[in-house]
Formats: C-alpha cells, structure tokens, sequence
C-alpha cells in the first residue's frame, strides 16, 4: 500500500509544496523572493539568472536538488551575485508536516471513488478533489432569459463629465452623448486644469450651444473626486439617476435606460456597471483585462446584446467601476460625497462602492449593455499603474475584506455566462466570417493537451469545448488576451452559445473521461449542423474503438454510433502510418479521408552534453501508467537491482495505481529545457520508451530521438514508427498476445555499446569497469 501511494504523495507535495528559500535585494530594484514550488527553484523577475544544483537558467525557473544552494544575478550585472543556501533538511520536513492536515481531508473525500478509479471520468474527480487539477474548476454558466422585456422609461438624468486633456477622445464623448442618450438629459463637465489649451475653448462653445449642459473649470486638477464632488455640488437638489463618464468611452444607441433601469426597479440597487472592453471586473471577453476595439465594434456588439438587457437578477459584484457608472439618488443621499484623498483618480468610486456597500446597496452589472472604453487616456498607462497601485494599498487598508471579495469574484465569477455571451458576440464581429475554430478536447492533460495549447497559440480566436470536469461541459473563449470559461451539464446552453460565435469549423481532439461518452458523436453532429466544417482527429482511438488504446478488440455497437460522425466530416487526420492503418481497417471504405499530419516539435530539443562514464542510466520520459508501460519499468528494475548492470530514471508522474521499486528515481514533470541539466545531473544515457498501446504519435519519442543518444521502444504505433526511422531509434518485437517480451528488451539494452557484462556465474556485473558511451561517441 506504501508503494502506491508514495508517487500520489510526491505529486500532491510537488503541486501544493510552497517554501521561501530567502530574499535578494539588488540596488536599483525591489526585493524579490526565491520560492521552492511545484517541485522547482522560481524567481518572479525577468531579468534574473539563476544557477542551482549545476545548472543554470535565465527564466527564472530550475528543478529542485536537495542540498544544493542557489545563486542569484542580474543578467546585465552577472558579476553581482547573491548566494542562497541550500534548503536545510529539518525546514523541508517542517513544510512537508504542514501538509499533512489538508491533505487528510482531502484524501478522505476521495475514499468514496476508489471503487471505480479505474474509469477515466472518475481518476479526473479524484484529481480534482486532492486540489491536483492544472487549472482550477470552471464557473457555472447561469445564462439569463434568451429575451429578456424591459419596460421603456421616461425618467430625467444626469451626467457627470470630468475631462483632463485627452481632447479627441473628448470631442467623440460629447458627440456620442448627444446622439446616442435615450433618456432626457443634463450634462456637468468639469475641466479639470487640463494643460492643452485647445481643450477649455472647445467645451465652452459646446456648452453655449446646449441649455442642458454645465461647464466648471479648474485652474488647477483636483482628481476624479475633486471633480465629482463639484459636479454634484452643482446639481444641488437633482433627485435622480446620477451617471459619471470617463471622456474616453464609446456610448452606444439607447444605453442610458438600459443602464438605468436596475436602479428604478430596486432600491438596494446602488451602481450599475454596463459591460466594456475595458471594464475591471465588467471587462470582455476576459475579466480585468482589455483588449483594443476596432472601428464599430462598440456598436455590433452592444446591438446584439441589448435584446438581453434586463432590470432585475442581475449578477451583483464587490463594486462598479467609474468609466460609465450610474448612481442611485437614494444611496447618493446616504454617501454624498467621494473622498478627494485618492488624488488625481483611481480608486474613488471604489471606495464609495464599499461605503454603500456596508450599508446594505448592492452593486450590479448591466448585461445587456456594451460600453466602449480605451482607458488611460488622461494619464498614460504608466501613470494609471502608479495611479493603481498607490489607491490599492488605500482600499486594503480602509476596506480589509475587499481583497478577499475580488479574489473571490475572480475564481468564481458570477459573470461567466454573460462574459462568455458578449465575448462570443464580439469574436464573430472580430473574424469578419472567417471560421471560428471550435475544438472538442478533454480535461486530462498530457501531448494532446500540449498539441492543442501550441495550437490556440496559433489563433487569434478560438473555442474549446472540454469534457471531463466536474460538470459535463466546459466552455471556453480562447483569444491573445485571456480565456474566459464557464461550465454546465446543459448541452443546449452551450450550443445556445457557440452559435453565437457565428460560423466554425469544428473539430474533435479527444473525448477520453467524458462520462457518457456514447453521446459525443450526437453532439458533434450538433455542433457542426447548419453546414459547419467538421474534422475528427486521432490523438486517440475513441471513435473507433471503447478501448482509446485500442488494446482490446473494437465494438461493432460502439463503431456504429460514431460512423454518423465519421460520415459528416470532411477529413479523419492521423498522425503517424500506424493510426492510418488501424484506422483504415476499422473502416475501409472511408480511407478516401483519412489523411496524414505528422505533428511537429512541441519546443526546440536543446543539444545535450555526454552522460559521465559508469554505470549505466536508463531515461524514462513522460508520464507512465498501465498502458504506458509502468509494469516493464517495474520488471526492468528488480532485473537491475539484482544484477547491478544499470539504475533507470523516469522524467514524468507515475499513476497512483502503478507502484515502482524503490531502485527506480521518479523525477516528476519537467520542461524540454530542463533535460540537458537533469541528463547531466543523473547520467542519463539512453531512453526508454516503454508504451504498450499504439500511439498515435508519440512527442516524448520524437524529443528523445532528437537528444541523439539511443532510445528503445516496442514495435508498435506512432512510436515504433518513429524508432525505425531513426539512426539512434531501435524497436522492440512483442509477444504475440501483445504483451512486453522482457528478454527481448534486457537483449536490447544489453547490445548496446559497452554495456556492462554479466558474468553468468553470478548473473550480476563483472567487476571490470566499462562504461556506456553515447551513441556514435
């Protein structure tokens, strides 16, 4: 029992293990903290090198080895160095202890799944219940009413305008606002000392031409709040709705009854939001980041969404943001005034949010409405950041639990279903109708979820379709900017959305612990109805075969629910000549569509410098299972342990139910550009491909061969096709029932050049020194 749950214990440690390990201080820079975590020495600055346990990075990122000490230098400055020491022993156990109690509470709400472990759906439920997951779960998606009705308004508002320079931006403001308000309106601008001195000139020509407009000046700035307070002085005794701007958003047709109108419906209603590209926490399509709108797009997406414009059930948030946030007189009468000390912005509305807030106002985003925002044109980026930074240490000061309820808003957004709307809405306006591409994947990592990151890489927008989380269905809008995720067990929500994105081109990557994965090909075939694209590719062997590894024999009753599908697309792509003939051979006569995509190199192999003489070391790269050959791994070492001849290492997880000798060192993951010091540092001098399934293509083999030193595998798959065709590759033949033939393998390794002998009257190594060069050395 031990054994299995020592590499479940060594993953948990490497995913939840946090330790500081000491502080740098350089001059001319802030402190920085050298941290253990995820197995690995991380520094969070990038123009720092780091040199640990011999090897040496300029990413800030190397593998931990215990008892080696750590030093620090800027890359411009490499003579100025600190020196941390090693991680004392007593402090690691210390950490490991402190795991102890989460760990148990978690390890007892996994208890009730080892019954079925063995199902891939329920191995992702465990994973996730041990806080094991790569990235955390998903919002539910609540999604309002398909049409939502909104009662026409008749009510009177007011508009506050604080402008510091940043005339164009200006100019289109008071253009928009006097063609785009629905509701009757007066307008205070307040010009707060701006130093471009077209600007003053400008706003008061405007404002004589207009009865409902009010111009104040500053000879000198007083802040956002400083110029919100004098406008509200002027508006003395105005009992309604009280909207501030910033001088550089994009209102669209009809946006103040919408944004409005949760007020008039519910007194607890304090502020509301709308929507925007550069909204915090109302941002689209990804939260608390902005992305740049091109011309119309501010209108095309808000003329889309104001059908879903509704006055109620709208998702509350910890505050509204002040670029277009509208007031309710009666919380305005509660908490009159903006508190001037934040200076010249940021951070004031924020502060009267939480004020409002305590007393019981709510704050509320308007869904149906999309604001267009460019943000930081008064001050600059730069000085916007400093502007942040000096008015968040204010908030957690004044308002300890705001941190908290933001962090929590971020994990769990109430907005996800709406984000996720309006995000979709604005990548169908963005692609013009070019194809939106629509991918189909699971949620258990490994090359094929590497292949599909590379992939999203490549586009500007994309959809992800996962299965396996803990609801059946994972939504996700991919784009340079962000990914904004949602997740339901209700399919028609999901199709309900990603029609939204307009045309696509879908394509199935893997459906492997989906729970009911009987459906899969009826949903493809609703994803791509209306004449979409459809492309099935084979990173597994799910749509011809239950068994993915296609290591048991194909059900005709499971091959006939995915030939609908099959059918529908337009190519079955394969990555290797095996999978071409398997899959060819499960259906003849669609071999017209079957083509063959090699994929490329994940990353650059770096060049790899020759293992020490002696004992030899055998590489095990990528993570290992059943199928991936853990039990030849297993066998292979207590053969070692008894001759002596070689040690083996393996570069990847090892599955809890996989237990491996104790003579074996487990690694964990690792990075394409951690091998050159890990190969130094354990004397790797070959690999070992150990897989007992076919794959479909193997970028752990591909790495190996391109290291050059020798690697071995079993004749099968996309990686025995990948073995023959290497100088340095040489396959393994199987036993006829398909299982490892063990003596073929120790013939294998023991042809290699200078391989120790084995003295056959003591079956252990001869003690004559040999040693096991690099291939071609």
């Amino acid at each position: 029992m031990f054994l299995r749950l020592r590499p479940l214990y060594r993953r948990y440690v490497l995913h939840h293990l946090r330790v500081p390990l000491g502080a740098v201080r350089f001059v001319g820079h802030p402190e920085m903290t050298l941290w253990l975590r995820q197995g690995r020495v991380c520094i969070d600055a990038g123009d720092v090198v780091l040199e640990h346990g011999g090897a040496r990075s300029e990413t800030g990122s190397l593998p931990f080895a215990p008892g080696a000490e750590t030093r620090v230098s800027l890359r411009k400055q490499p003579l100025e160095a600190e020196i941390l020491p090693a991680l004392p022993l007593p402090r690691l156990i210390r950490a490991h202890a402190a795991l102890w109690p989460r760990l148990c509470l978690r390890a007892l709400k996994v208890l009730p799944l080892l019954p079925r472990s063995r199902d891939p759906h329920i191995r992702a439920r465990a994973v996730r219940r041990l806080g094991l997951a790569s990235d955390p779960p998903a919002p539910p998606l609540h999604l309002p009413p398909e049409r939502a009705s909104l009662r026409s308004l008749a009510t009177p508002i007011a508009l506050i305008l604080p402008v510091h320079n940043a005339t164009h931006h200006v100019t289109r403001c008071l253009a928009r606002i006097d063609r785009t308000t629905d509701l009757l309106w007066q307008l205070v601008i307040v010009e707060d000392g701006s130093t471009d001195p077209s600007l003053r000139p400008m706003l008061e020509r405007w404002v004589a031409a207009r009865q409902s407009a009010t111009l104040i000046r500053h000879d000198r700035p007083k802040g956002f709040a400083g110029s919100v307070n004098a406008a509200l002085d002027q508006l003395g005794g105005f009992d309604g709705p009280v909207v501030l701007l910033n001088s550089d958003i994009t209102l669209p047709d009809g946006w103040a009854s919408r944004l409005v109108a949760p007020i008039l419906a519910d007194g607890l209603v304090a502020s509301v939001t709308p929507l925007s590209n550069e909204g915090e926490l109302m941002s689209v399509p990804h939260m608390s980041t902005g992305v740049a709108l091109r011309n119309g797009e501010v209108d095309a997406v808000d003329a889309a969404l104001a059908p879903y414009a509704r006055h109620s059930c709208l998702p509350a948030l910890p505050t509204g943001t002040g670029f277009c946030m509208a007031l309710s007189p009666h919380w305005l009468a509660e908490v009159p005034r903006f508190d001037e000390s934040f200076g010249r912005g940021y951070g004031e509305e924020v502060d009267w949010c939480q004020r409002t807030r305590a007393l019981g106002g709510q704050h509320v985003c308007q869904t149906g409405l999309f604001v267009g925002h460019v943000g930081a044109a008064s001050f600059g980026r730069r000085a916007r950041q400093d502007l942040r930074v000096r008015a968040g240490r204010i908030l957690s000061q004044r308002w300890p639990r705001f941190d908290t309820d933001v962090a929590q808003t971020l994990s769990c957004d109430p907005l996800a279903g709406d984000r996720l709307r309006a995000g979709l809405i604005w990548a169908k306006i963005r692609c013009k109708g070019a194809l939106l591409p629509v991918y189909l994947a699971h949620s258990l990592g490994g090359g094929t979820e590497r292949w599909l990151a590379q992939r999203l890489a490549s586009h500007d927008l994309a959809v992800v379709l996962r299965v396996g989380g803990p609801l059946r269905w994972q939504l996700e809008l991919h784009s340079p900017a962000g990914v904004t995720r949602g997740a339901t067990d209700r399919f028609a929500d999901i199709l309900q959305l990603i029609r939204l994105g307009g045309p696509r081109d879908v394509a199935y990557v893997c459906g492997v612990g989906d729970p009911a994965p009987e459906g899969l090909p009826f949903r493809l075939l609703d994803l791509c109805a209306g004449g979409q694209g459809l492309e099935i590719l084979f990173h597994d062997y799910f749509p011809v075969n239950r068994d993915y590894t296609f290591r048991s024999e194909a059900e005709a009753d499971w091959q006939a629910l995915w030939r609908p599908a099959l059918d529908r697309a337009e190519h079955l792509t394969v990555f290797s000549e095996a999978s071409r003939h398997i899959v060819a051979a499960c259906h003849p006569d669609l071999a017209h569509k079957i083509r063959l995509r090699p994929h490329g190199p994940l990353g650059p192999v770096p060049p790899l410098t020759p293992a020490p003489a002696g004992r030899p070391v055998i590489g095990v790269p990528g993570n290992l299972n059943a199928q991936k050959g853990a039990q030849v791994v297993t066998d292979l070492a207590r053969v070692f342990a008894r001759t002596g001849e070689a040690r083996i290492v393996v570069l990847g997880e090892v599955a809890p139910d996989c237990a491996l000798p104790r003579s074996v060192t487990v690694l964990g993951g690792y990075r394409l550009d951690d091998l050159p010091h890990l190969v130094a540092r354990h004397g790797i001098g070959g690999w070992l491909i150990p897989s007992l399934w076919p794959e479909t293509f193997s970028y752990v083999t591909q790495e190996s061969l391109a290291t050059g030193l020798p690697c071995l595998g079993f004749d099968l798959g996309g990686q025995g096709d990948a073995l023959r065709a290497a100088e340095n590759g040489q396959v393994v033949a199987l036993r006829k029932d398909g299982s490892a033939d063990l003596d073929r393998l120790l013939a294998a390794l023991r042809g290699l050049p200078d391989w120790p002998a084995i003295r056959e009257d003591t079956g252990s190594v001869s003690p004559r020194p040999l040693f096991w060069r690099r291939a071609g050395a």
